[in-house]
């Protein structure tokens, strides 16, 4: 890869690093810590998701397991909100 090529690549890596990061964190502050956390367990499946959908990935056992899990667990802290508040 040429100089050029390098120098791009790790721009754009610190550039969007970066922005993501700093969306997080005004995310954060806006909604709360709570519901930011609840949002923060849903990004792996909708990773799985899109890597169904788009690029045909076939799920195994262990993907629905994961899944199944993950919205076990936001059920469960959705409940546990709703009793303190």
């Amino acid at each position: 890869m040429s100089l050029s090529n390098w120098f791009l690549l790790i721009f754009f890596t610190i550039i969007s690093t970066a922005f993501g990061t700093a969306m997080w964190f005004l995310s954060l502050h806006l909604i709360g810590p709570t519901t930011m956390s609840l949002l923060s367990a849903v990004e792996p499946m909708t990773a799985m998701i899109l890597s169904v959908l788009l690029l045909s990935v076939p799920m195994e056992l262990i993907d629905y397991l994961g899944a199944g899990l993950v919205i076990l667990m936001i059920v469960l802290q959705s409940l546990k909100t709703r009793k303190i508040g």
